[in-house]
């Protein structure tokens, strides 16, 4: 409930009606429901209206007491992804999508997921390359972590004010390259290049 009210007030709205949230008992219940490898681990996926997360209790050791704030930003990061698609109606492409929920759960919770892999900012791929396919790339914690790092520039560099208005302008039907431009007032190609700038002296 505190991610709904949370997320709700971030996008000034909530949907109509109630979200049905499936949680499940193991990370390899959760695994085979979603036709992951073993080695492959998420706590949250969202799809089709409906929040799916693991439950902290599969992930924490036998007397560790229950980590109520890593839930709480698993279900802010998800439900993110269901308020976007309610405003925006899928009108967005998908590393602003995932950029945007792992940002709004850094605000919320300040988590920053990191790997070895994507800890070097000059190592994470382009704008380029998540246009082309941000769902096909990779490596998927440097895609991820790029997807984080584009948003997180947009808040701290223009303002989260000019965050929430490319999100309106994306309800309003604009592409995410036309929403950037339009409320940035600056060309995709410089948005990308600057953004790079940015990364170098990002730690």
């Amino acid at each position: 409930e505190a991610a709904y009210v949370y997320v709700g007030n971030y996008f000034g709205k909530v949907p109509a009606g109630k979200t049905p949230v499936i949680i499940y008992d193991d990370k390899q219940e959760m695994n085979n429901r979603f036709g992951m490898k073993d080695d492959q681990y998420v706590t949250g996926v969202y799809g089709a209206g409906i929040i799916k997360v693991l439950s902290p209790r599969s992930f924490l050791k036998k007397d560790e007491p229950l980590q109520v704030a890593s839930y709480y930003g698993t279900m802010v990061h998800e439900y993110t992804h269901l308020m976007l698609e309610h405003v925006a109606a899928g009108n967005y492409t998908g590393w602003f999508n995932e950029g945007l929920a792992q940002y709004v759960e850094y605000s919320a919770t300040g988590y920053e997921f990191l790997s070895d892999s994507s800890r070097v900012t000059n190592n994470l791929y382009s704008l380029a390359d998540m246009d082309g396919g941000f769902e096909r790339l990779e490596d998927k914690d440097r895609a991820y972590r790029a997807a984080f790092l584009s948003v997180r520039y947009i808040a701290e560099v223009y303002g989260e004010d000019k965050l929430k208005l490319i999100i309106h302008t994306l309800a309003a039907g604009r592409k995410t390259e036309q929403a950037i431009e339009n409320v940035l007032l600056t060309d995709y190609a410089q948005f990308g290049a600057k953004w790079q700038m940015w990364l170098r002296n990002t730690k």
